[in-house]
């Protein structure tokens, strides 16, 4: 009863987005302006469309592995991934594939407790030839990103895959994060941001002995949670073996290095790449601390953002 109460809870959220955003579409002056009901409908319904004709041709998370290693399940052995959110959904069918291979996985989660439990049965099912390293971390309160950093950099281990999967989807009332930012910003974007930038040294490291890469999950969630997670649009969607499989390409496929721009990969010129990767950060950085009173007029459909966004012109200051 506990998951279809979960269900159909997930149902009302995803059909109250809806609701609403047709009202603002309808009635909303600024919102009209940059949109029509028409041109979203249309828009949404061929995301779904599209994820439907073509998802019987996606790989799965496991298929890319074996693309890249053929059956060596001891490939990525010597290897080490930290993957946020890695007890469930896309973030732990990626630390199953990973630890599969060999790979040890740091599984950066909210309840260790609950991640215990999910690897137990993990390794019941199937055998998994590399280990993994639970460490807790929430992510919605930012003092809490450095003491997990500082429980990694303890294990004295290197790091060549950072995936920052962890995240919440549009809650529907504004919520403050402990340091005052809006809960989905908090946790989604600044806490990802600073684990980053804490793991640089860590990541530089690693990368004058061998590759290293950054991977960071984006997603079109909110309303489209109707899509993603709504049972009347269950059809429509991927299943998370193959949800999964984008993450894994950009982790371990060659072609990602080969095609990357100049700068975007550390194999190539560790120091140059993760030089660009912090320049660009402290960018974004400066752009937020600027921004200030010029953005009011662009958060008029949006603003729940007004709080978060005066509060984070004076929240980093780069090194």
């Amino acid at each position: 009863m506990g998951a279809v109460a979960s269900a159909l809870k997930e149902e009302v959220i995803a059909y109250s987005y809806l609701a609403r955003l047709v009202k603002q579409l309808l009635l909303d002056p600024t919102v009209r302006s940059k949109t029509t009901l028409l041109t979203f409908f249309s828009g949404f319904m061929s995301i779904a469309v599209d994820e439907m004709i073509h998802q019987s041709q996606c790989r799965t998370c496991e298929e890319v592995l074996e693309n890249v290693y053929g059956k060596d399940l001891f490939a990525l052995q010597g290897k080490v991934a930290l993957i946020t959110g890695a007890s469930n959904g896309l973030g732990l069918e990626n630390a199953r594939c990973l630890m599969k291979y060999g790979c040890h996985v740091i599984w950066a989660v909210r309840s260790p407790d609950k991640a215990a439990s999910v690897l137990n049965q993990l390794e019941k099912k199937e055998k998994l030839t590399g280990k993994a390293t639970i460490l807790k971390i929430e992510l919605s309160d930012l003092s809490s990103v450095k003491p997990f950093v500082e429980s990694f950099l303890a294990l004295n281990l290197p790091l060549h895959y950072l995936i920052c999967n962890a995240g919440i989807m549009s809650p529907t009332e504004w919520l403050p994060s402990k340091q005052g930012f809006e809960l989905q910003f908090a946790t989604n974007n600044l806490s990802h941001f600073l684990l980053t930038e804490l793991l640089m040294p860590k990541l530089k490291e690693t990368a004058k002995t061998g590759e290293v890469r950054v991977v960071i999950l984006s997603s079109l969630a909110g309303l489209t949670s109707l899509l993603y997670n709504g049972m009347t649009m269950a059809m429509f969607r991927k299943p998370v073996t193959k949800g999964a499989a984008t993450t894994m390409y950009c982790t371990v496929s060659p072609d990602v290095t080969e095609h990357s721009q100049k700068g975007a990969t550390l194999r190539r010129s560790p120091s140059q790449g993760l030089g660009t990767a912090r320049r660009k950060s402290l960018e974004t950085c400066t752009a937020w601390r600027q921004l200030g009173d010029k953005a009011a007029p662009l958060l008029q459909a949006a603003p729940f953002l007004n709080k978060p966004l005066d509060m984070a012109k004076g929240w980093f200051q780069p090194a």
